[in-house]
């Protein structure tokens, strides 16, 4: 392996010695002991933890830590970067493994290097765009693969779309990268129309539609092989979403700069909603991840209320999301019956899984599957439900309060939930026969909160089998697909209806101030409601 006592002391050495080191000989005697260092490196780090391969790790250590000092190194003194270029050290071919190696671990100091490198060598940007037909291609060829795997292929399989994933998303830890990379200067909404010629859409396809796949066909195989690469693709999952998060970082970033309406990251999360094209895919699951596992619905939330964005926007979309496939974290206590029985029926599957929750979250099961609201008292106070009741009477003010409530509690007291069941006319069986109207002060309204509650021990209990231990690695399947004509038709209206609120509101604001009116007729607002 590579000597690291030859590289260790450029930390520390002049400028001039470093310039030295790179224009000679030694160095280019050098360079194939610097690809063996990658190769293993990158196959290391998409292998299964054990013992050899904590020792490999080990063993490889002092040669991580010098060629990580090389690399940062170049950008201490003005030319070094371009030098290290045409001497090979920053050729594509170790430029793409060490940001692959090192960003999980040091993301920042690789977001320095790819900065500097895309400042300082014009034709850098020419070599992402080849890089991006490769990744595209790369992502097809893997789809197919797929499609067509045989059992002795999956393994392989796995590990081929784990090191895509980590390549991709190491790349990207530069914003501006990102943009080249990902964009290539289109919005989001333009780039999934490309879809075989996307990178976007292929990161979807491999999301939603490739790792479900391999994960349907590795529990096939024999268990102790399913139990060893089962993290392989949570991790996959991990790195997809880092590379999604890091391409909304971008759109968001660029709209910020240009003091966009922010409309423009709404018809993209709309495109991003639909998914992958494939039949058999977990539609909308890569969005629904990264909104509720990566936390970027508050993200997302805090860029459309420095736009100004109508609320309503956000609030539909929010829903939308909440009804797509999703991961989440399971109480590793079972879930009450009753609420499972009242919760919107789906399919689920129990081929998912996402990567280990934190150790310190011991009260919960680390994996995928659904959060489960704590059991709402009989005895908690109406006011105590007053905001959500006013969240859903929204959307439906000719509801009584008391028919809320009871749809609150029979969804785990989700908002989202309720008002997607109740646009579709598909209440829980509880509820088909309550009145719409009921009022908390109706006769039936406790009676009918203590059947939901199950508060009270009921005379006689009808029996049923003993409860099984949840599966954590659950995913919801079969969402309710509205009509995408009706949901493109909303997302249209949004538009319309942010452009008419604007005129709307920017005459009655100006009415009093003619010569304000004149100095701002050109001004975009939108008022949140």
């Amino acid at each position: 392996m590579m000597p690291a006592s030859t590289l260790l002391p450029l930390a520390t050495a002049s400028d001039a010695d470093v310039r030295e080191f790179l224009s000679s000989d030694k160095l280019q005697q050098f360079l194939p002991t610097l690809d063996d260092f990658f190769s293993c490196a990158t196959t290391l780090q998409t292998q299964e933890s054990n013992k050899t391969h904590e020792a490999s790790v080990h063993a490889l250590q002092t040669e991580t830590r010098a060629v990580f000092s090389l690399f940062l190194r170049l950008l201490d003194a003005p030319g070094l970067l371009a030098l290290g270029l045409n001497c090979g050290v920053l050729h594509v071919t170790r430029l793409v493994p060490f940001c692959q190696v090192y960003a999980p671990k040091n993301t920042q100091a690789v977001q320095e290097l790819l900065d500097a490198v895309l400042t300082e060598i014009p034709f850098f940007s020419t070599t992402v765009s080849v890089l991006r037909q490769l990744y595209t291609q790369q992502l097809g060829d893997l789809h197919t693969s797929v499609q067509q795997a045989k059992r002795g292929q999956v393994v392989e399989l796995i590990h081929r779309c784990y090191e895509i994933s980590l390549s991709v998303s190491g790349m990207v830890s530069s914003l501006s990268v990102a943009d080249l990379l990902l964009l290539d200067g289109k919005d989001l909404e333009e780039e999934l129309i490309l879809q075989s010629q996307s990178l976007v859409y292929g990161l979807v396809q491999c999301y939603e539609a490739d790792l479900p796949n391999l994960q349907r066909q590795l529990s096939t195989l024999d268990e102790v092989v399913e139990l060893k690469e089962k993290p392989i693709i949570a991790e996959t999952r991990h790195a997809l979403l880092v590379a999604l998060g890091r391409c909304l970082d971008v759109v968001m970033e660029k709209q910020i700069k240009s003091e966009s309406t922010g409309e423009e990251l709404l018809a993209g999360l709309h495109a991003l909603s639909n998914g992958s094209q494939d039949d058999e895919a977990e539609h909308g699951s890569y969005l629904s991840d990264l909104w509720c596992l990566s936390e970027y619905k508050d993200k997302i939330a805090a860029f459309f209320e420095h736009c100004k964005l109508d609320q309503e926007n956000f609030s539909y979309l929010d829903m939308v999301v909440e009804q797509l496939p999703r991961r989440r974290i399971l109480p590793a206590m079972l879930i009450d019956d009753l609420a499972a029985e009242n919760k919107p029926k789906a399919t689920l599957s129990a081929n998912a899984k996402e990567w280990t929750a934190s150790e310190s979250s011991a009260a919960i099961a680390a994996a995928d599957g659904e959060t489960k609201a704590p059991a709402p008292q009989t005895n908690e106070s109406a006011t105590s439900f007053e905001p959500m009741v006013n969240q859903v009477k929204d959307f439906f003010p000719d509801l009584g309060e008391g028919f809320v409530e009871l749809c609150l509690l029979s969804s785990g007291l989700q908002v989202e939930v309720v008002i997607n069941f109740l646009l579709e006319s598909n209440p829980p069986p509880v509820l088909i026969d309550v009145p719409q109207d009921l009022k908390r002060s109706d006769p039936d309204f406790e009676r009918l909160e203590a059947q939901i509650t199950g508060k009270p021990a009921p005379a006689a209990k009808v029996s049923r089998e003993e409860p099984k231990k949840l599966d954590p690695s659950r995913v919801w399947e079969n969402r309710r697909m509205r009509a995408k004509e009706e949901k493109d038709a909303f997302w249209e209206g949004m538009k319309n209806r942010n452009r008419e609120n604007h005129a709307n509101g920017a005459d009655a604001e100006d009415a009093g101030d003619e010569e304000k009116a004149e100095t701002k007729s050109g001004d975009q607002k939108f008022s949140r409601t």
